[in-house]
This record gives C-alpha cells, sequence and structure tokens, in this order.
C-alpha cells in the first residue's frame, strides 16, 4: 500500500484484494497520505487467479496494476509507465513487465521488444521457453 500511494500520478484507484488473511489486510491503508482504497474480503482463501479476477471487478480505471502483497512500485513507475502507454500504438490491450527480486535476478530475463499483436506474443513466449527461464507466462522447456 505505500509504494502505491507514494507514486508520483495523482489519479491513482487503489483495489485492496484480502484473500482470507491472517495478518490485518482487511483493515484498511492505514498510514498511507492517500485514504481511499476498496477493500475487498474474501471470506476463505481462493488463490491468486481469483483474487486477481476481483480486482478486476472491482477497478474503473482503464489500465491495471497488478501488486502481490510482497511487492513494490519504485515511486516514479506509473508515471513511466503512463508514458510508455501514452506511446502505444492503437489496439494494445496488455503490457507486460519485469520484475527485479531482492537477490537481484530479473523475471523474465527476456522482454519483448515491439509485441504488439497475438502473433508476436506467442514469438516472445517461444523465445522465453528457450531460454530455460521461469516466467509465469510461459513453461519451463522440457
Amino acid at each position: 500500500m505505500r509504494s502505491c500511494s507514494e507514486q508520483t500520478v495523482s489519479d491513482l484507484e487503489i483495489v485492496v484484494v484480502d484473500d482470507a488473511s491472517t495478518d490485518a489486510t482487511g483493515i484498511g491503508p492505514g498510514g498511507t497520505r492517500r485514504t481511499t482504497a476498496a477493500v475487498v474480503v474474501h471470506p476463505v482463501n481462493r488463490g491468486i487467479s481469483p483474487a486477481r479476477a476481483t480486482t478486476v471487478q472491482h477497478a474503473r480505471g482503464e489500465w491495471l496494476v497488478m501488486l502481490d502483497s510482497d511487492w513494490e512500485l519504485l515511486p516514479h513507475s506509473l508515471a513511466r509507465l503512463r508514458a510508455i502507454i501514452d506511446e502505444l500504438p492503437p489496439g494494445v490491450r496488455m503490457i507486460r513487465s519485469r520484475l527485479e527480486w531482492d537477490d537481484g535476478t530479473v523475471t523474465p530475463p527476456l522482454i519483448p521488444d515491439g509485441v504488439t499483436d497475438y502473433e508476436g506474443r506467442l514469438r516472445w513466449l517461444e523465445a522465453v521457453w528457450r531460454s530455460g527461464a521461469s516466467s509465469d507466462a510461459a513453461l519451463h522447456p522440457p
């Protein structure tokens, strides 16, 4: 929550999905400068995909950035993302980012260059697969 509230963009909607947590997540955004956040509580743990689907159902924005509870955004992340979005060709509905982990590794190791259609995304996924990289968007090679 803190990394979201510290973004430099002003038109930010925060939707928190408490997937039956045991750490008081549902209490709200306490301690952040941004006081408005929608908190949706699942009474039982449903898992990551249903939690993300709940986020989509409750969000009103045009673009969504999904963060897991142990992730954070750098202060200018959303401003940089908005600049990229403003330059996208018409029809692009999804873009992919990379994660830098605490140990310094970055996933996925390959980032698509100029992928704006389904065929291009398939080519990118094949390249990730051939590299032997782990990604939530591609399987490990056999």
